[in-house]
């Protein structure tokens, strides 16, 4: 060994710590000295310290790998080196258990002092001042990947991260939700410290960390006694009040009729700003699950069961159907359709679902489909009784062009077949025409409704016209 290392040796080594060639070497002394001679322990550890906060990635990165990793000590860790060892080794190793235990403290200060920078609290002076607008995603980045690292190592240090990132702005926000995924995922699920945040997490600022936390521990198999931790909080926490953001991760990890359940608070999901995002994603790790507890014809029939908020519930079919196609297909819409309609009484939303259905998913629609079934059942059922009924003419109107659907028309008694051929207009009034005209016999009731019926000139010229400025000259004249 040497016996002595100058300041000038430790200028030097901190060069090679800026040397892309030479910077693993110049950290693995850094870290030896810091280990093994006290009489210049501070100044080494200072200098590796401060390049756990470097601009430079490949100077940052492996000074905060070795910081973690060979020289601080979390609480109740494994790293003590409790094995037994003879002689020379085992004093040795005593002795830097015992540099990691007085290191480790000046290595959490220093990480929560570069942490707490990003908010405007009192730091070191090597800390640059922030930006007027506070600091960048860059800035940010250096400043927090030593403290989350040392998080792994110690998760009593979480409730830090949770306060700086609800006092935070929104570019340290991101940064933070997107580096703290892995150390969620290192310290699992199942961890008190990391559990206790779902009872402490400010509400509502911190809602978007706890989000982002779950979010990722719900990946692959969910650690069943976090799920547990999070239905308690759901169910007994005052301050969440059953905010259902927490249990979307998890979905897939709740019974069937407690999915039920909980679908009026997750239509109200649609209420929130991000709410749009968050019903189609936690529908999709729903149904990733096999086997899935509910699946998506059944959850789709079970919207149509809520009686409460229909504008927010056809937001949701809307959300199923628009944004989740590929899982709403064909199959799933013509068993949930056919299914419908044979409910007593057919429900509030019954047609809007239709009309939906119809427009994401043409091929129901065919000759002798599903659709054309189901509007057949319609009438079978005296639609016409029932507040549905506009919807069914709607229906009609908009896939007159098929020839299917207008002949659903003949099956309409002779007062309802009126109303259609009269609100359908020239589109509808034309279609039934030339199905008609397909037979050698038309029975007098059809020729006498087409006549009841005949569209006006003025509405048919107007029907005629593409041009704007000729819809504007008819309406002018009066025609």
């Amino acid at each position: 060994q040497c016996p002595q290392v100058t300041a000038g040796a430790i200028d030097l080594l901190k060069t090679w710590c800026e040397d892309p060639a030479r910077v693993r070497e110049g950290m693995s002394l850094l870290k030896k000295l810091t280990l093994e001679r006290p009489t210049i322990r501070n100044r080494t550890l200072e200098t590796l310290l401060g390049f756990t906060h470097h601009e430079e990635a490949y100077i940052r990165d492996p000074a905060v790998r070795l910081t973690t990793q060979k020289l601080f000590q979390g609480k109740n860790s494994s790293d003590d080196m409790d094995v037994e060892i003879d002689g020379a080794e085992n004093d040795r190793a005593v002795v830097q258990s015992k540099c990691r235990q007085e290191c480790s403290e000046k290595i959490r200060a220093y990480a929560s002092w570069s942490l707490g920078s990003l908010i405007g609290e009192e730091a070191s002076a090597e800390f640059e001042a922030l930006p007027e607008d506070g600091p960048t995603e860059d800035i940010a980045k250096q400043r927090v990947e030593l403290y989350l690292a040392l998080c792994t190592k110690d998760p009593s240090l979480l409730q830090r991260t949770l306060d700086v990132f609800v006092a935070s702005n929104t570019p340290t926000k991101r940064v933070m939700n997107s580096l703290s995924a892995r150390m969620w995922a290192t310290i699992g699920g199942d961890n008190e410290a990391l559990q206790q945040l779902l009872w402490t997490f400010p509400v509502p600022d911190g809602f978007p960390y706890i989000q982002a936390m779950l979010r990722k521990l719900s990946q692959g198999v969910a650690s069943p006694s976090l799920v547990n931790a999070v239905k308690k909080v759901y169910t007994e926490r005052a301050e969440v009040q059953k905010d259902v953001r927490l249990l979307t991760p998890f979905l897939d990890a709740h019974s069937r009729e407690e999915i039920v359940e909980m679908l009026p608070q997750l239509v109200q999901l649609l209420k929130r700003p991000l709410g749009p995002k968050q019903l189609p994603d936690a529908l999709n790790g729903l149904f990733a699950s096999s086997p899935c507890p509910l699946p998506p014809a059944d959850l789709l029939i079970a919207l149509h069961d809520l009686k409460d908020e229909p504008r927010q519930v056809a937001q949701a079919i809307s959300v199923c159907l628009k944004d989740l196609g590929r899982i709403f297909n064909f199959t799933v819409l013509a068993k949930v359709l056919t299914k419908l309609v044979e409910s007593t009484p057919l429900p509030q939303l019954f047609m809007f679902t239709f009309i939906t259905a119809m427009r994401e998913c043409p091929k129901l629609a065919q000759q002798s489909g599903p659709a054309v079934q189901v509007l057949k059942r319609c009438i079978d059922k005296k639609i016409w009784t029932t507040p549905l009924w506009k919807g069914f003419l709607r229906s009609i109107k908009d896939y007159s062009h098929l020839d299917p659907v207008v002949a659903i028309l003949r099956s309409l008694p002779q007062k309802q077949l009126l109303r259609a051929l009269k609100d359908g207009g020239p589109e509808v009034h034309s279609a039934f025409t030339a199905h008609m005209g397909k037979f050698d016999h038309i029975p007098q009731r059809y020729l006498d409704a087409l006549e009841k019926t005949k569209p006006t000139v003025r509405y048919s010229l107007y029907l005629a016209c593409t041009g704007t400025v000729f819809a504007i000259f008819v309406s002018a004249c009066g025609l």
